[in-house]
């Protein structure tokens, strides 16, 4: 039943974005992926790519992290987060990932 349901989302998510409203869009499908990753589900496709909003703040917190700015670099992990991404600190930079 919670699957029927995920999926009813789904669809809403993509009439949305039909519609034109992108950023609704986006934060409904995250939270699917969201709650079928608690599932124990994946869903592969364009959902997994990185948008332009959370590319930059992934850039913003690197070059936060760089200058030992550690409470901005904290807030950008926490914005990122809030976004629906898994935050993780390399030595090549923040990576993210969906969950």
């Amino acid at each position: 039943m919670a699957v029927g349901v995920l999926f009813e989302a789904l669809s809403t998510a993509n009439a949305l974005a039909d519609a034109g409203q992108v950023e609704e869009a986006q934060a409904l499908a995250q939270a699917i992926t969201i709650h079928f990753a608690a599932m124990g589900l994946w869903l592969d496709g364009a959902a997994d790519e990185i948008d332009a909003v959370t590319r930059e703040l992934v850039s913003q917190r690197d070059a936060a992290r760089a200058q030992k700015n550690w409470a901005e670099a904290d807030r950008l992990r926490d914005e990122l987060v809030s976004r629906g991404w898994v935050v993780e600190d390399t030595s090549a930079g923040t990576s993210i990932r969906l969950p």
